[in-house]
Parts: C-alpha cells; sequence; structure tokens
C-alpha cells in the first residue's frame, strides 16, 4: 500500500513531515514533491516513489507536476486542503487513476469543524 498526501500549501507539508513523520514514524520511509525540487530531480523522485517497495508515502503540493504525472503505485490519496479550484483537486486525484492502476483508489479529504474553509 501506498498514499499519495495532497497539500496547497508548502508549510502543511512542513508540519507533516516535521511535526509528524520525523519525531514519530521514523522508519517511515517518504519522498517529497513540491515546488523547489529542481525539474531534473523530479522525474527520479516519482520513479523512486514507484518503483521502491519500502517508499509508502509522497508528499506533495497539488499543483505540482502539471498534466500528466502518473502515480498509479498509489492506493491511498489524502488531502489536508481543498484548493478553491476543485478542478485541481481533481487533477491531483487523477494522478492515482491513470491508465494501468489495478487497484482500487481510496480518496480522504480532512475537514476542520470551525475554520475559514
Amino acid at each position: 500500500k501506498k498514499c499519495l498526501i495532497f497539500a496547497q500549501f508548502t508549510k502543511s507539508l512542513d508540519i507533516v513531515e516535521n511535526y509528524l513523520f520525523k519525531p514519530h514514524m521514523t522508519s517511515l520511509r517518504y519522498c517529497r514533491f513540491d515546488g523547489s525540487v529542481p525539474p531534473e530531480k523530479r522525474a527520479a523522485i516519482i520513479e523512486e516513489f514507484n518503483t521502491n517497495a519500502n517508499v509508502k508515502v509522497l508528499l506533495l503540493t497539488t499543483r505540482v507536476g502539471g498534466l500528466g504525472l502518473n502515480l498509479t503505485a498509489a492506493d491511498t490519496v489524502i488531502f489536508l486542503e481543498h484548493d478553491w479550484n476543485p478542478h485541481a483537486d481533481l487533477q491531483a486525484m487523477d494522478r492515482a487513476h491513470r491508465i494501468g492502476q489495478k487497484k482500487a483508489v481510496n480518496v480522504y479529504r480532512l475537514v476542520t469543524c470551525n475554520t475559514i474553509e
């Protein structure tokens, strides 16, 4: 099982990485893919996530990668935040639903009460 965790903001990914993964899930192997990743390193990160069975999570921003990004190794998609443009979230979700996907994909949207969303 592999998971994509999408956030609209890199700060949200920082929180997950620095306050959850690093202190409490030290054995978890994960990759991170956001706008700060140089273009020449992006393909290697995607390849690592898709092919390395030990890498279980990919943290990424909703809009990174553009069209055609194939992340069919994932069977779980989690949205930390929602984009004001619903099509941006749908496009992000579709990255796990590409041709070649052989597993059912579960999508979770985290929602918090009493916030401005």
